[in-house]
């Protein structure tokens, strides 16, 4: 602000003084000068909102990244005036939904005439989720720098973070043992496509390959077929999405205080899911996903039969509320009937957990074992 005014303060000075010039000399340089000085506002605030207007603005951003790489943000400005701009500012953001912060990059650059040119940011992508980057707004000072001219930009891209797998690998066949299972293999709900034993309605996370289309049209309502089970190969996933209360923490810096680690606690969770599921899908086992859904309020379930599963399921839980009562998800599993031959439950943390049930904490197989309900 003080700066402006300076610059008011000074080109005010500058008419003064070519006036008193043209006055005592009376020569045409002064008066050319006097003109072009009063003129130059005017034209400078109309050549600043054609060009902010008729300038086009694009970036170009993947869809997938993984957590842990380098991510380059190159926007692409177009002008496509004669007239070139010595500065212009963008206002870019950057979040990650599953974590209440933002940080925002201003970038000052000029406009070339009648070029397309591009401004690189460098990221570092620390944690998992959606990575939502938006280019709000671009603003041009006039050449006297006496006004700003704003406009808003619509241009946002949410980009898939997948997490990493751990380095621990570990066997899934070892750690979760085998339970006794009550209902004949004929009778048991799994992925086994070459029986069907059972239809009912459809639910969310229900893979469109398994709706009966006939019956659906007859009965009204979408239906799904239920097939038989893979017996000892099935496993189950419960993933709780319970994440600690954090306040003001920005997320792409390193923190040391209990917060912070709290919320690795809660990323770590999603890298041992990478870990576990991808170890399960490699020695041919179907999963089934469970979660506790803080937006629905009801408990949600998706079968996972190959990496692109994998990868929807993480689309589906990143856009899911974070759950706020620790203890609910397990509460909500323990009311189901269904029985599991290997169960694994993912917890961010270790409180609250009983002592039968099986979790896994960070990179760490805390306890293992299989679960049963009668």
């Amino acid at each position: 602000m003080i700066k402006k005014i300076l610059r008011i303060v000074g080109y005010l000075i500058t008419l003064a003084a070519l006036y008193l010039g043209l006055r005592f000399f009376r020569l045409y340089f002064f008066a050319i000068l006097l003109f072009f000085f009063l003129l130059f506002p005017f034209v400078s605030v109309l050549l600043a909102r054609y060009v902010i207007k008729r300038t086009d603005y694009s970036w170009y951003l993947p869809d997938v990244i993984q957590k842990g790489a380098e991510l380059e943000v190159t926007i692409g400005m177009h002008n496509p005036t004669i007239f070139p701009i010595p500065k212009h500012l963008l206002d870019l953001s950057i979040s990650n939904i599953l974590y209440p912060n933002e940080d925002v990059h201003t970038i000052w650059t000029g406009l070339k005439i009648r070029s397309e040119q591009t401004v690189t940011i460098p990221l570092s992508i620390l944690y998992s989720g959606y990575l939502r980057i938006s280019l709000e707004r671009v603003c041009i000072p006039d050449y006297l720098n006496f006004f700003t001219f704003k406009r808003k930009l619509e241009l946002k891209k949410d980009i898939l973070v997948l997490p990493i797998r751990l380095n621990d690998t570990f066997s899934t066949m070892a750690v979760g043992g085998s339970g006794n299972v009550e209902l004949s293999e004929s009778d048991v709900v799994g992925n086994d496509a070459t029986q069907m034993i059972d239809v009912r309605e459809y639910r969310p996370g229900d893979r469109l390959n398994t709706i009966h289309w006939k019956l659906s049209v007859k009965a009204g309502e979408i239906m799904v077929k239920q097939f038989g089970s893979l017996s000892d190969n099935d496993a189950c996933i419960l993933i709780d999405l319970y994440r600690p209360p954090i306040t003001n923490k920005r997320i792409y810096k390193e923190q040391e205080d209990t917060e912070a680690k709290m919320l690795e606690g809660f990323d770590s969770s999603y890298d041992m899911l990478e870990t576990l599921a991808t170890q399960l899908l490699s020695e041919k086992r179907p999963i089934l996903a469970c979660w506790y859904s803080q937006k629905t309020t009801e408990f949600k379930t998706m079968e996972v039969l190959r990496r692109s599963d994998l990868t929807d399921l993480y689309r589906i839980l990143y856009y899911e509320e974070p759950v706020k009562d620790p203890s609910i998800t397990l509460e909500y599993f323990t009311k189901t009937d269904d029985n599991y031959n290997d169960f694994f439950y993912i917890h961010p943390t270790v409180q609250n957990v009983p002592l039968n049930h099986s979790f896994l904490f960070g990179n760490e197989i805390e306890q293992v074992s299989s679960v049963h309900r009668n």
